[in-house]
């Protein structure tokens, strides 16, 4: 099982979990498609939504159910694809869920889930890809991204894979 996020998917997970930086939660939805091919299943990650309304802490986000009703409702108007999971993110944490996250997803509509972690660093780091683990910073940020799924009973985490993010160096702004 792996999965691919696009370059919006990508930009929208590490820009979420920057703007609640390393104080407080962030989470949303993730929209794409699967694929299932030969007793495997690909996740495409195309784009990310994260939930602006919640009550944000550092080891806990909490959306009320009926807004994330309402946006999975009105969401099938208007795109062409599908919510597959969910993200989430760890600041000043690690990509490892917690019995609550765990809980969560089994519980979950999609039972895919992205967790973000990210903390301050004044060591950059470009980005790679190591043990499926996407990591590397954005100034100084250091940010790592780990995919998780629920398979029957058991929650395994999937390589992640995304062609934008690793070699890049982002650790200064671009000059136009």
């Amino acid at each position: 099982m792996s999965m691919y996020i696009s370059e919006n998917g990508f930009i929208t997970l590490t820009l979420a979990a920057i703007e609640t930086s390393t104080k407080y939660e962030a989470s949303g939805i993730l929209l794409g498609y699967d694929v299932f091919h030969k007793r495997k299943h690909t996740y495409f990650v195309e784009s990310v939504i994260p939930y602006q309304i919640a009550e944000r802490e550092a080891d806990s986000i909490y959306v009320m159910p009926y807004r994330k009703k309402r946006i999975r409702r009105v969401f099938h108007h208007y795109m062409k694809y599908k919510i597959i999971g969910e993200f989430h993110t760890h600041p000043g944490g690690s990509i490892n869920l917690s019995s609550a996250d765990k809980d969560d997803i089994r519980s979950s509509d999609y039972q895919l889930e992205i967790v973000v972690a990210l903390e301050k660093k004044k060591k950059i780091c470009p980005w790679k890809l190591k043990r499926g683990v996407l990591s590397g910073s954005i100034e100084e940020y250091f940010i790592e991204i780990a995919s998780w799924r629920v398979k029957g009973r058991k929650i395994m985490k999937q390589s992640i894979r995304c062609p934008f993010a690793v070699g890049f160096d982002y650790s200064k702004p671009l000059s136009i």
